[in-house]
């Protein structure tokens, strides 16, 4: 699993969560925790951690802006 999948695999969670009646900031927060269950981070190397970890922050990020 790549970057872009984990994205992607992040945002239709969250759509999903959304739709199922959770705010967006808690959407999120249970988009990142079913990614972390459903992959293994610590096969990921540190460089693939950090892309994730900097893509969650700008998510984040434009949901402050278009909340």
């Amino acid at each position: 699993m790549n970057t872009l999948d984990i994205l992607i695999y992040i945002c239709e969670k969250r759509e999903e969560f959304v739709g199922n009646g959770l705010n967006a900031q808690d959407a999120l927060a249970e988009a990142t925790n079913a990614i972390a269950e459903d992959i293994d981070l610590k096969k990921m190397s540190l460089n693939r951690i950090e892309i994730f970890l900097i893509i969650l922050l700008l998510l984040l990020a434009l949901m402050m802006v278009f909340k």
